[in-house]
């Protein structure tokens, strides 16, 4: 019984105290599909047919922090990739005890800034005042594509010059509710 116990306590002080409200296991959807684009001015015009594809966090692409059975007193919190120390930053509520604004997980433009990458992420996470860390946590996070969907072909069209294939395909996927029905 003794050692029951133990065992219980250890696996709960690997418990983390500080986490995305997501959790520490995120899924995504990858979407895909054709848009037909028609490119155009007074006298040319011009088809093209271009293959669309995106990776979407279920539930959103941001998500904010929170700390969960301690209370931090800071007046920032910033996640940071471990890999490329690549980092976010917000403002700390200490009452709610989470930050005041989201971070961005998973970016599907061209910059790719988000803090995630598909697979296991670990994260480095500081809570600051006056530029004096307070605190400091590391959160493991998993990301992993759950569904596949394909859109339905959408057909798109702009005067003058087409813009590039990715402002075409962020539109394509917009205006196709990210392959939801309407």
């Amino acid at each position: 019984m003794l050692k029951i116990f133990i065992f219980l306590l250890s696996l709960n002080s690997f418990a983390q105290e500080v986490q995305l409200k997501k959790g520490p296991i995120i899924s995504m959807t990858k979407m895909w599909g054709d848009v037909s684009v028609l490119c155009y001015d007074d006298v040319n015009q011009n088809w093209q047919k271009i293959y669309c594809f995106q990776y979407h966090i279920d539930g959103g692409n941001s998500d904010q922090l929170e700390v969960i059975g301690q209370s931090i007193d800071a007046s920032h919190v910033i996640i940071e990739r471990v890999e490329d120390s690549y980092s976010q930053s917000s403002r700390f509520n200490t009452k709610l005890q989470q930050s005041e604004s989201s971070f961005v997980l998973w970016e599907p433009g061209l910059n790719k800034q988000g803090l995630l990458k598909l697979g296991l992420n670990s994260l480095n996470v500081y809570f600051k005042t006056d530029d004096q860390v307070v605190h400091r946590d590391i959160m493991t996070i998993e990301l992993n594509v759950s569904a596949e969907k394909e859109c339905e072909t959408g057909i798109l069209s702009y005067p003058n010059n087409c813009p590039e294939n990715h402002f075409i395909c962020a539109e394509y996927f917009q205006k196709n509710n990210s392959c939801k029905s309407k």
